[in-house]
């Protein structure tokens, strides 16, 4: 039906309120200028009496402007039924009250008008409908259609309404302020909304057809519950309340609008319980506003889909919109900018004027619930809206998809998000989908926030739970670990046999800070969720809560299922000042993998502000489980100022393998700003699983001022193998200032082995306290190299060396076209106690060593025999005077073998022991 169809029109000359004679001797009677609360009014009096309700029956019933009209209450009447026989519309352009505590009901199949002068003043309910008839118990009815003496009721029941052709076809209009002290109800075929409606108890607005609602600059349009605010348009509900800045839709208890079309919903909905858009059948419905809505709702917000400008939702329990969410534009003109003040005073900007903005926060009651303005004063005193009274059950944020049809949009939710399941069935996947912006902030300032327990996604009879205001950070009590997540966090877990969610996030940019998370984890026997993001612009992972807990992408195993995967497609991926990417097991199960896909870069800096934790993307095991694989693939890849990449075991499984394929370059560069802390890229084990590969593809690799690449062992368990296949060049440079040398560490710092390195390129340099080392060892000079305490990527943990070392060196092996050793630098494959390790150089052209340079093959202590010593090259060329050796030498066991086969060896000569010049030598103190 269109506009016109229900457009006003211009009232007639108002005629006497005129009673039929339906009712007989008792039929209604007015009598004029009776003093009524001081003034004077028209009284309606006579009508007849049925038990406790009263009922009055008129040709003709209107009220004119400046006109008050009274029923009379008579002692022992607890409802008033007026109906309208005639043809005519009643025109309610005064005040309309009764004088006393009775509800008053008004029908007029023809229609009601209630002018901008129209006043209730009803202390009791008010019903105004078009219906034909009030119907009671066993089908009984009150008939304006069908007129005859009221039934003989004993009982008092409250009655329905039945609507004819006209009624239905029949609108009531309301331009006036309507204000009742308990129940409020408008029912026709169409409503025309234009005033302010107020009720003590519930607001019930419903049109067979339309239901129409409109402020103006100068008028605005109110309703407002103290408890539930229902508006029904069974075909239609068109709101535009969005230019008069007192306009809204306000309840204190729920707030449900319902209609069997997309409800065009242009307001401010402000609810002390929940907010819920639905069909007629109970189903969820859809919402779209060309302007710019805010729903604030104590309690849960839900609705099935949403389109238009941007939509900011506040709540103080869940938010779920299976549906779509499409934000086609700001709002310019009626965009409202404002700031949200939270319990601790802090204020939230939301502003859909300037920015295409989809800004929901789930879990927050710190807003309030506002003192409703631009209702005048009508004599009936209403507390005001309770603030709140809504229970939330839960502080999810469920999203079917997100899309930003216009540029420069904004996707803004905050508060802890987790998706579960206890049972057998599969947890449901989130999917999230933003064509410009995902941006999850961290830990809200509103400490009620801070710890909420978000509960499940469909199948929701699986998992509904919350947790008391008095648990602090852990949230799960897991098996063998507790989970905590203070910050804003997307989660999905499983606690039985039933698989967890997967999430996913399709977007152009997405940004994860100040501590927010974004998980699956399995704490059962189920499979962990996959976490997989496609952002064709960037990811962004900045920043930890504000007690330095890291935020970013997880996937963890507490029991028996294994970890999800995680897999990123970006142009660029950011990590810094803590943040992190991880899989993670925990459990005998297996971890996941982690695969990401940056077209341009990778760039992880940094640590937390107490340097707590790296920057970093890591693959561990902290039980029997293998820790997942990790494989990184861009052009340029960038780690610095202490910030980690690595796999890494710290119990019975076994390290991951870490495959680096960057298409131009690879830098690793300086430690922490504090501690030291290394730059570094790890397969390392800690006690007794194996570490696992380390390879790197590049055309130019970069190690320096303290960085390390590093396969080593800590523990029991044997190193991780390292492989570098650089294309172009490498370059080992430098030491921190606590003297950590930069280079490729194969190394043994407990009982493991040492492992083998492998590396090939057309050039290799090495200086300046740079080294490449397969050893083992705790002698002071190697301990000192990694003293600053910690180290380690692997599960976003850092771990604490061992002070001894019994395993046996590892191989080292190097193709080069030539290298050049500078300034301390050194290839070490020594010992402490064990067998050391053997160095095969097979180097094209020309091997340089300069200033105190160093290839070493050495067996410290215990019986452990010298490595061997392989150089096939050109030419072998040093200075005499400047301490550059090659040596073989052994402590109590043999001496090892050195092999070079060049053109020839100029600067160094072979000697029985090393001097201060440039030696070449193979002893043993006790040896051979």
């Amino acid at each position: 039906m269109g506009w016109g169809a229900i457009a006003l029109v211009a009232a007639p000359a108002i005629a006497q309120i005129q009673p039929d004679t339906t009712l007989g001797a008792e039929q209604s009677i007015v009598a004029p200028n009776v003093e009524i609360k001081g003034l004077p009014a028209d009284l309606i009096e006579g009508g007849a009496i049925r038990d406790t309700n009263l009922f009055h029956s008129f040709l003709e019933f209107n009220v004119g402007e400046g006109g008050r009209v009274y029923f009379a209450n008579p002692q022992g009447i607890e409802t008033i039924f007026s109906r309208v026989t005639g043809n005519d519309i009643s025109n309610i352009l005064g005040t309309l009250g009764v004088n006393g505590q009775a509800s008053l009901y008004l029908l007029n199949p023809n229609g009601i008008i209630f002018g901008e002068g129209a006043r209730l003043d009803v202390a009791g309910s008010f019903v105004g409908t078009t219906a034909d008839s009030v119907v009671f118990e066993n089908g009984l009815t009150f008939s304006a259609t069908n007129p005859e003496a009221p039934p003989l009721l004993t009982i008092n029941v409250t009655p329905g309404l039945q609507y004819g052709n006209n009624g239905t076809n029949a609108s009531i209009t309301n331009r006036g302020n309507l204000v009742v002290g308990q129940d409020l109800t408008l029912a026709a075929g169409n409503l025309n909304l234009q005033g302010q409606l107020s009720a003590g108890r519930d607001v019930s607005l419903i049109a067979k057809d339309t239901v129409i609602m409109q402020d103006t600059i100068s008028n605005p349009f109110i309703a407002a519950a103290l408890n539930q605010l229902e508006v029904e348009g069974a075909n239609r509900i068109e709101i535009s309340a969005l230019n008069h800045p007192d306009s809204g839709l306000f309840s204190g208890a729920d707030l449900v609008l319902r209609s069997a079309n997309p409800i065009k919903g242009n307001a401010h909905y402000t609810s002390g319980g929940s907010f819920r858009i639905e069909d007629l059948e109970g189903n969820l419905g859809q919402l779209t506003s060309p302007e710019d809505p805010v729903i604030r709702a104590s309690g849960d917000v839900v609705l099935g889909g949403y389109v238009g400008a941007s939509l900011h939702i506040l709540a103080g329990g869940s938010v779920t919109i299976p549906g779509d969410v499409i934000i086609q534009s700001a709002d310019p003109v009626n965009g409202i900018v404002e700031n949200i003040t939270l319990s601790d005073g802090t204020t939230i900007l939301v502003d859909g004027k300037t920015q295409p903005t989809l800004d929901i926060r789930a879990g927050t009651t710190a807003f309030n619930i506002p003192d409703i303005q631009g209702i005048p004063n009508t004599g009936i005193i209403l507390p005001p809206l309770p603030n709140p009274v809504g229970i939330p059950t839960s502080a999810d944020i469920t999203i079917g998809g997100i899309f930003f049809n216009a540029p420069d949009g904004v996707a803004l939710i905050t508060n802890q998000f987790i998706v579960g399941t206890l049972g057998a069935a599969k947890a449901g996947d989130l999917t999230i989908t933003a064509s410009d912006t995902i941006q999850l902030r961290g830990t809200q300032t509103d400490s009620r926030l801070l710890n909420t327990l978000i509960t499940a996604i469909p199948p929701l009879e699986d998992f509904v739970a919350t947790l008391p205001p008095e648990v602090q950070s852990t949230i799960i009590n897991a098996p063998g670990s507790p989970l905590n997540s203070p910050a804003s966090s997307l989660l999905t877990f499983t606690i039985g046999t039933g698989g967890t969610g997967d999430v996913t996030m399709k977007t152009g940019r997405l940004m994860i800070q100040d501590g927010a998370e974004v998980s699956a984890y399995s704490f059962g026997q189920g499979q962990g969720g996959n976490v997989t993001i496609q952002a064709t612009d960037s990811v962004e992972l900045i920043g930890t809560t504000p007690f330095n807990i890291p935020g970013g992408l997880y996937t963890q195993s507490y029991s028996t299922g294994n970890a999800g995967n995680i897999q990123i497609d970006t142009g660029r991926l950011t990590i810094r000042d803590g943040s992190g990417i991880s899989t993670t097991t925990l459990s005998p199960s297996q971890g996941g993998d982690l695969i990401i896909n940056a077209a341009d870069s990778i760039e992880l800096s940094g640590t937390t502000p107490d340097e707590q934790y790296p920057s970093f993307i890591g693959a561990g095991t902290r039980s029997a489980g293998d820790a997942g694989n990790l494989t990184l693939t861009t052009r340029r890849l960038i780690v610095q100022d202490g910030a980690g990449i690595g796999t890494t075991s710290f119990s019975v499984g076994n390290a991951g393998n870490l495959t680096i394929n960057a298409a131009e370059s690879v830098d690793v560069l300086g430690v922490s700003a504090i501690r030291g802390i290394p730059s570094g890229i790890s397969t390392d084990t800690i006690e007794f699983g194996r570490g696992g590969r380390l390879t790197i593809n590049t055309q130019r690799l970069n190690v320096r001022d303290g960085a390390v690449l590093s396969a080593s062992t800590f523990g029991v368990g044997e190193a991780g193998s390292l492989s570098v296949n650089a294309s172009e060049s490498i370059e080992l440079n430098g030491t921190s200032a606590g003297r950590i040398s930069s280079g490729l560490y194969s190394q043994g710092f407990g009982a493991g082995d040492g492992n083998n390195i492998e590396v090939e390129t057309p050039q290799l340099v090495v200086k300046n306290g740079a080294r490449i080392t397969v050893s083992t060892g705790t002698t002071e000079e190697d301990l000192a190299r990694f003293s600053s305490g910690t180290y380690g990527f692997g599960a976003g943990l850092n771990i604490t060396f061992a002070d001894a070392a019994t395993g046996n060196a590892g191989r080292m092996r190097i193709e080069a076209d030539t290298i050049t050793l500078d300034n301390q630098g050194a290839l070490i494959a020594k010992t402490v106690s064990g067998e050391g390790g053997n160095i095969n150089l097979q180097v094209e052209d020309l091997i340089e060593m300069r200033r105190n340079s160093l290839i070493s093959a050495e067996a410290f202590g215990g019986q452990g025999d010298g490595g061997n010593i392989d150089i096939d090259t050109e030419f072998v060329v040093a200075i005499e005077d400047e301490n550059s050796d090659i040596v073989a030498d052994a402590f109590g066991g043999n001496g090892g073998n050195i092999n070079i086969t060049a053109q020839n060896i100029f600067g160094l000569e072979f000697r029985p022991q090393r001097t201060p010049k440039s030696d070449i030598t193979a002893s043993s103190r006790f040896g051979l």
